[in-house]
């Protein structure tokens, strides 16, 4: 008996650390949800939602492999067991570099706010180019956060 309580209690341990992004609590991942729960239309900017100087964001989306985050971003900054070997479906991965050092990351829910379609730029954002928009899609069920001027 004492076997069977022992290996639940492992395996609800495995199953509650598997859920989850990777810093998902981060104050600018708040910021960000206060400002995307607001209504279809915002525009903001990337750098007042931080609290830190960065000079690229780099967006990934869902299935985006470890790997190529790294080749990406040319850091290999994340350890084996931060993520998965890729970038869940419902999440899209948001890192900031300052100077050639990763100073932030972490794992948005898409269904907060879907970051995806910024996930085609190569190179990243300046924080001068990180400004933002929030639009609706069904009927406001969904959120995409897409570059003002973006179609």
């Amino acid at each position: 008996m004492k076997a069977i309580f022992s290996i639940t209690i492992v395996l609800c341990a495995i199953l509650i650390s598997g859920c989850g992004g990777v810093n998902e609590k981060s104050p600018t991942a708040k910021k960000i949800e206060q400002v995307v729960r607001r209504e279809a239309g915002m525009i903001f900017t990337m750098k007042t939602m931080t609290d830190f100087q960065w000079d690229r964001l780099f967006v990934f989306h869902p299935y985006e492999s470890r790997r190529g985050i790294h080749e990406a971003i040319g850091i290999d900054f994340l350890k084996d067991d931060e993520i998965p070997d890729i970038v869940e479906e419902r999440d899209c991965f948001l890192v900031f570099v300052k100077e050639g050092r990763v100073v932030e990351y972490f794992t948005y829910p898409r269904f907060k706010g879907d970051f995806e379609p910024l996930s085609e730029k190569t190179g990243g954002f300046s924080p001068e180019e990180a400004i933002l928009e929030v639009v609706s899609r069904d009927n406001g069920r969904w959120k995409l956060i897409k570059s003002v001027g973006e179609n």
